[in-house]
């Protein structure tokens, strides 16, 4: 069986994101999961701003799910695979797994985003176009 395909962005964990402690501000965790998501979009020729500027639909995030496993620490240099779990009709999650140097798995996050209208508000399919450029990193879950 093929493993799925997935989008590498990679970041070091900067000083001025950490605690008193050296470790990661949780909140930031989302951060360099949206990061990764606008390198993917841009990376699929669907970049935010042109979306945000000429689109007629929305992808704004609904629900976002994080797990921390291990401390991310100032300097470290961190590996975020990130994939699709989930496409649907209106929706679509997005996964990231925060990857440290030695490949240990740090952190778990999950995005959930929903096609909208712009003008509406209102649910809308998720494009054609869209679709098809997010296909090839659906993560086939049982």
């Amino acid at each position: 069986m093929n493993s799925p395909r997935f989008f590498e962005y990679v970041f070091r964990v900067p000083f001025h994101q950490v605690d008193g402690a050296g470790v990661l501000f949780f909140a930031h965790l989302f951060t360099h999961a949206h990061d990764a998501y606008e390198r993917f979009m841009q990376n699929l020729d669907s970049s935010l701003d042109r979306l945000l500027r000429e689109s007629r639909y929305a992808l704004p995030i609904v629900h976002a799910a994080a797990d921390y496993r291990l401390p991310l620490r100032h300097g470290m240099e961190v590996r975020v695979h990130m994939g699709v779990d989930r496409l649907g009709d209106t929706s679509f999650t997005t996964a990231y797994d925060f990857i440290g140097p030695g490949g240990e798995h740090y952190a778990h996050l999950e995005l959930v985003h929903c096609c909208t209208q712009r003008d509406a508000h209102r649910k809308t399919p998720v494009p054609i176009e869209l679709r098809k450029q997010l296909q090839p990193y659906v993560h086939n879950k049982p």
